[in-house]
């Protein structure tokens, strides 16, 4: 399962980096995707998707972190939530092929 999320940073950075988040089940659990850029003087993600693997503990999860990276040999920044957002895990069957057929071309 794929959780999109945009993010709003403030003030713009003036150079640019990446950004991650961290999050947490109930029964604190952890996942931390593994980032996505944002320019210099750029205020906004609108898609950062974070895939949630087949295993993670079904329920309510929270984001606990964002971190502002600057590019190489920048230090990285947890930044102030303004709000922690939440969503929920459901419980997922996974489907696994049985067969597959070759073609020679």
């Amino acid at each position: 399962e794929v959780i999109p999320f945009s993010i709003t940073v403030k003030p713009a950075p003036n150079v640019s980096g990446s950004l991650s988040i961290s999050m947490k089940s109930d029964t604190s659990e952890m996942l931390t995707n593994g980032g996505v850029s944002i320019g210099a003087n750029q205020t906004s993600i609108d898609s950062l998707n974070v895939t949630i693997p087949i295993d993670a503990t079904i329920g309510k999860w929270t984001v606990t972190q964002v971190i502002f990276n600057p590019g190489p040999g920048g230090k990285a920044k947890n930044l102030n939530l303004e709000d922690m957002p939440s969503f929920v895990v459901t419980e997922r069957k996974t489907v696994e092929p049985d067969s597959a057929m070759v073609e020679v071309k």
